[in-house]
C-alpha cells in the first residue's frame, strides 16, 4: 500500500487540513471537497489504511465523528491552510471546532522535513 504522507491539493486555494500520526509516522491531509469537515478528512485517511476507529460525539452536537485517537493513530492538529502551488507555499492557521484542536507546529516541522521543496509556516 503506497499512501502518500502529504496529499497536496491540485489547485491553489484554501483548504481544511488534518495532521495525523499513523503507526508512528506523520501524515498531512488536505480536504478534497470544498466543504469537507475535519472529521470526514480523518475518516477518509483512516479508511485508506483500513483502520477501524471508535466514535465520539462532536462537541455541542449529537453527531458521531471518528475518535481523535486509536490503537494505530492520533490526531495531532487540525485547521486550515492557504496553499500556493506556484510558490510551493502553505500557510496554516485556525482550528477544528469539532475536535477543539489547532495546528500543531511540531508535527508540521516533521512534515516539512519530508517536503523540503515546500515552504510551510503557521500564521
Amino acid at each position: 500500500m503506497n499512501i502518500p504522507r502529504v496529499n497536496w491539493p491540485g489547485h491553489s486555494g484554501k483548504y481544511k487540513v488534518v495532521q495525523v500520526d499513523i503507526d508512528g509516522l506523520p501524515y498531512l491531509r488536505f480536504s478534497e471537497a470544498d466543504h469537507a469537515y475535519h472529521a470526514s478528512i480523518l475518516h477518509q485517511l483512516l479508511s485508506d489504511f483500513c483502520i477501524e476507529y471508535g466514535k465520539v460525539k462532536e462537541e455541542g452536537s449529537d453527531e458521531e465523528i471518528p475518535a481523535p485517537s486509536g490503537d494505530r493513530y492520533a490526531l495531532r492538529g487540525a485547521g486550515r491552510a492557504s496553499v500556493s502551488l506556484q510558490d510551493k507555499r502553505a500557510t496554516f492557521y485556525g482550528a477544528s471546532t469539532a475536535y477543539r484542536i489547532d495546528i500543531d507546529s511540531k508535527h508540521l516541522e516533521t512534515v516539512r522535513e519530508l517536503e523540503p521543496d515546500w515552504k510551510m509556516n503557521v500564521a
